[in-house]
């Protein structure tokens, strides 16, 4: 029963996402959320 590299990819992306918006009072939020989306697009893309 492995989890498809996929699955885990979105749901790995999911949590971190949240963690990142979540978390705007440590750094920017636009900045945090350019990044989230620079690594969700990089890692969906890829």
């Amino acid at each position: 029963m492995k989890p498809l590299p996929q699955s885990r990819h979105t749901i790995g992306e999911s949590p971190e996402l949240v963690k990142t918006i979540t978390k705007p009072k440590t750094k920017k939020p636009l900045e945090s959320l350019d990044q989230a989306q620079s690594e969700a697009g990089a890692s969906n893309g890829g």
